[in-house]
């Protein structure tokens, strides 16, 4: 598995797509940042409250998306290039390829996170301390929140590989992602028939687990709850992905 893994590692890193979506990731979270801070109003989600600075300090989920993405062409881009059968036939049992897939992106979506983690800093605590907010956040709550939102794009970026499996056209995998992420979700998530459920789906738990409050009025779960629950979005799909992918034809 660690001859794999790295093999894994390799195929990410001799391209310059990382580097480019990292640099989107970045960019991504940089604005995210900049307008929870720029356009935050008084209220229950205002800078001087608890909730409102966790929902700032959460903006590194804006490069799940990315990582997403990164998953998902792992897994389309050896279809699309023709080098799923070199693949399969160096290592038959796919499912250890794929599993080794699953590792090196929830890894590398550590390392966006973290990597996004510290744009969220470098713009959140010069800004709020030149608006004279101070940050009510204690250490250990920052902490939980900005190891919620790393773990939650670790997952996310598992749940790329899965949907990746499922789904081996790469351009309706990637639209079907993205659309899911910004608007159905969203929209399951704010109207009140769909609230109660929504919370229980990848988009909302996601984030219950890095403590983002997009609205007061949606119904979300704990962070621990909501951590269980994306954890077990992500499994699924790994696991549904994984079956999939030993039983489909390569060519």
């Amino acid at each position: 598995m660690t001859a794999l893994v790295r093999a894994e590692l390799r195929k990410l890193t001799t391209t310059r797509l990382w580097v480019w979506m990292l640099v989107l990731g970045l960019a991504m979270t940089g604005a995210t940042t900049s307008a929870a801070i720029g356009f935050a109003e008084p209220g229950p989600l205002g800078l001087q409250t608890a909730a409102g600075q966790r929902t700032v300090f959460a903006q590194a989920t804006a490069t799940l998306v990315v990582v997403g993405i990164l998953g998902i062409v792992a897994v389309t881009g050896e279809f699309t290039h023709q080098t799923a059968t070199p693949t399969f036939l160096a290592t038959p049992r796919r499912g250890r390829v794929v599993a080794a897939k699953l590792l090196t992106y929830a890894a590398a979506g550590l390392g966006y996170a973290a990597a996004c983690t510290s744009v969220v800093l470098a713009v959140a605590l010069p800004w709020l301390a030149a608006k004279d907010v101070d940050v009510l956040l204690s250490g250990t709550d920052l902490a939980r929140t900005l190891g919620g939102v790393a773990l939650e794009v670790a997952l996310y970026a598992v749940l790329g590989v899965g949907v990746g499996c499922l789904m081996r056209n790469q351009v309706a995998a990637i639209v079907g992602f993205v659309v899911y992420i910004f608007v159905v979700g969203p929209i399951l998530s704010g109207v009140a028939a769909t609230s109660e459920v929504a919370q229980y789906l990848p988009y909302q738990a996601g984030n219950a687990l890095g403590r983002l409050t997009s609205s007061v009025d949606a119904a979300m779960l704990g962070q621990v709850a909501g951590g269980l629950v994306l954890l077990a979005w992500a499994l699924a799909f790994a696991a549904l992905g994984t079956r999939v992918a030993v039983r489909r034809d390569v060519t």
